[in-house]
């Protein structure tokens, strides 16, 4: 049986330390937004979203392996690839915990000022998109991918989409516009 290696011990102290710290800190915010989301009438179901604390668990966790790091004396290649990592974990979950609140947001403001359309699933599902194709290309960016000449295809690409879908976006664009101006003529 091999003997655990005395230098992973500090590390891995840190990392549990910080992680549970970092767990204890999360409990006590969420406890206060969801208290605050109770007084305010917004309701604990929405107060906030599944896809904001699973994000925020990850965050815990990255903070920890982040401290645990820090504690650790790797060589400085590896240490470097760790934090990319890292970083990057951070990045895709605030990316989906943007695109969950953002959607969450758009269907609030629709309930709000009674508007159904807004509500859709088309709608929600192009907002969320929206958010993951501008982390996803963040990321890749802090990965060392040069995202300038994937930024112009897709600018391109989108530009002839629209200049082929001109008639279909201006009828779906119209109805929403004229759903939006006469919605009590709707209802006589």
């Amino acid at each position: 049986m091999t003997e655990f290696a005395p230098d992973v011990l500090p590390p891995l102290a840190a990392a549990v330390a910080v992680t549970a710290a970092a767990l204890v800190l999360r409990a006590f915010v969420l406890r206060r937004l969801i208290r605050a989301a109770g007084e305010s009438g917004i309701g604990r179901a929405t107060a906030i979203s599944w896809d904001g604390r699973l994000a925020s668990l990850l965050w815990c966790v990255a903070v920890g392996l982040w401290g645990g790091l820090e504690a650790a004396s790797l060589p400085s290649g590896l240490t470097a690839r760790l934090e990319t990592l890292v970083q990057a974990l951070v990045i895709g979950t605030a990316t989906i915990a943007a695109a969950a609140f953002l959607a969450s947001a758009l269907a609030r403001f629709g309930r709000r000022q009674g508007l159904t359309i807004v509500l859709t699933g088309l709608s929600q599902t192009v907002i969320r998109a929206c958010v993951v194709v501008v982390g996803g290309l963040v990321l890749l960016g802090h990965a060392g991918i040069a995202v300038a000449p994937l930024m112009t295809a897709l600018g391109i690409g989108g530009l002839a989409a629209a200049l082929a879908l001109q008639d279909t976006l201006s009828n779906l664009f119209g109805g929403f516009t004229s759903w939006r101006i006469t919605p009590s003529a709707w209802a006589t």
